[in-house]
């Protein structure tokens, strides 16, 4: 049986980027939020809709386990929605 950790978003960085159980820094893959006016909305939303959710977090398969500016690069799904793909309103998407 393949258990899966969980893990809870216990704060907002920025638009694209979150902490998760007080401790770990994430950089969502596959969206930059970029421009002040939709970094701002990207984060009104991140708060509103996922601040204290449980996540799961994966390696990206494009990027294995990179680091950016400190943050673990990660997919990040909750709730069975993959919160790139939440962001791409905000943002655009990173293809590699």
């Amino acid at each position: 049986m393949c258990t899966t950790l969980m893990y809870t978003i216990t704060n907002i960085i920025d638009g694209d980027s979150i902490e998760v159980d007080k401790t770990t820094l994430i950089r969502i893959a596959g969206v930059d939020v970029i421009g002040k006016e939709s970094n701002k909305a990207a984060i009104l939303h991140m708060r509103k809709h996922w601040l204290y959710r449980s996540v799961e977090l994966y390696d990206d398969p494009r990027q294995g386990q990179k680091i950016v500016h400190g943050e673990a690069v990660k997919v990040v799904i909750a709730e069975g929605r993959v919160l790139a793909n939440e962001l791409l309103m905000f943002g655009v998407a990173l293809i590699f």
